[in-house]
């Protein structure tokens, strides 16, 4: 092959040069062009999947640090009228809380994702479950063990969800 390029004339290997150069470039170009659309696909996932979920997410994390305080209140609330306001404020953020859970579920697109997307769910639900016994003791007038309840359970059941998220 070398000899057979070194008899050609000058014109001829500039041409064959020149050819192998297009096809180079073209062949480049084309790879390029199916490695934009790999990384279109991927910035189109950030886009509708990750960033919405990042900014639900940090929705979910103050709500729930809200619903805390709530609670927080509640336990410590000398009159009738800051429980019944903190009552309704809390109604609202456990509300919130549960839309925000459903609508994050639209966003997991992983197994990792899902996985973790279950864990909040049922932490969630248990959490919900210290928070309705506590809510009946307060309604009931019972202070003794409210205090505990929160702090003792509640935080039991909140670590888990903050991991989730």
């Amino acid at each position: 092959m070398g000899s057979t390029i070194k008899n050609l004339k000058i014109n001829l290997k500039l041409y064959l040069l020149a050819g192998i150069a297009i096809l180079g470039m073209f062949l480049v170009g084309f790879i390029s062009i199916a490695l934009m659309g790999t990384l279109n696909h991927s910035a189109l996932i950030i886009a509708d999947k990750w960033m919405p979920s990042l900014y639900l997410s940090g929705e979910m994390e103050t709500t729930l640090t809200a619903v805390r305080l709530n609670e927080q209140v509640l336990v410590m609330a000398s009159t009738p009228e800051v429980e019944r306001s903190n009552s309704e404020e809390l109604a609202q953020n456990l509300s919130a809380m549960d839309s925000n859970i459903k609508a994050y579920g639209g966003y997991v697109s992983t197994t990792e994702g899902r996985g973790l997307y279950q864990t909040l769910q049922n932490s969630w639900s248990e959490y919900q479950k210290m928070a309705r016994q506590l809510n009946d003791m307060i309604q009931q007038g019972i202070h003794q063990d409210r205090e505990c309840k929160l702090e003792v359970e509640g935080l039991t059941k909140n670590n888990p969800i903050n991991t989730a998220l």
